[in-house]
């Protein structure tokens, strides 16, 4: 991935690209685990390589989510994880078929929580799985710091913990914290909610269900440079994961759609 996407074309390594109005097309798959995958972690790797992804964002992941870790690895993609020691720790692991540079961008002081910056040549991919409670503020604040530095397509795209509690929470829900730093996030930080910008304000779909009431947790931004690099991008909820019981949230898919500039495909 660290290569244009011209040069897989002529070599012949394109086989993982599929398309859609024949042009090529970049699959990003981001899903809750839950608990580090447990006995489900045969299933998910299933499923996951069955969407044809070529960038995977895994939150929850866990020291016990090898078996997760080596089937994916098996069917051809490079892991990068974000993950402190202990055996219920949550972090966040990115998968990609190609080569990426990772970086742990977590907060210095966070107790819980992890971020992982996964750069390719034409794209950041912010790998998130904020905390609860009031400790996501310095998770927000350090996603708007490096928001502010990237000047390439960047995308935060994980468990956010966190929505609007006007939209992303079904009536009688419990309301989010910091819910202004994910407004922010658009208002002052210039990032756009890729799921909210292609369906609507009045839409509501639910990522994750209590025993009572949806919420919408799960989140995809993007910087400008990500919207005009790929205009076409389209984000979407699968809840397939958690319809089948092989998690508790639904997965967050990115297509971006790639443009053709003479013999060139630029998005790689």
């Amino acid at each position: 991935m660290v290569r244009h996407l011209s040069y897989l074309v002529t070599s012949g390594n394109l086989e993982h690209f599929r398309c859609w109005s024949g042009q090529p097309l970049i699959r990003i798959v981001s899903l809750n685990i839950r608990h580090g995958g447990g006995k489900r972690q045969r299933a998910l790797a299933e499923w996951l390589i069955d969407t044809r992804a070529d960038f995977f964002v895994l939150t929850e992941w866990r020291e016990s989510s090898a078996i997760l870790g080596t089937e994916l690895a098996s069917a051809g993609y490079k892991q990068a994880l974000a993950l402190r020691e202990g055996a219920r720790a949550n972090g966040v692991a990115v998968f990609c078929r190609e080569q990426i540079v990772p970086n742990r961008v977590t907060p210095s002081d966070a107790q819980r929580g992890e971020l992982l910056l996964a750069g390719t040549m034409n794209l950041t991919v912010l790998a998130a799985y904020f905390p609860q409670s009031k400790a996501k503020a310095a998770f927000f604040q350090r996603c708007a710091e490096l928001a502010a530095k990237e000047t390439v397509p960047m995308l935060l795209i994980g468990d956010l913990n966190t929505g609007s509690n006007l939209r992303d929470i079904e009536p009688g829900g419990a309301r989010f914290h910091c819910e202004q730093e994910f407004i922010d996030l658009t208002l002052v930080h210039g990032m756009t909610d890729l799921w909210r910008k292609q369906h609507g304000d009045d839409a509501r779909e639910w990522t994750w269900r209590s025993s009572k009431n949806g919420f919408r947790i799960d989140h995809a931004f993007a910087n400008r440079a990500f919207l005009d690099a790929y205009p076409k991008a389209t984000c979407r909820l699968d809840h397939s994961p958690r319809e089948t019981r092989i998690s508790d949230h639904s997965a967050l898919v990115v297509d971006l759609v790639t443009t053709r500039s003479g013999e060139q495909v630029v998005g790689r």
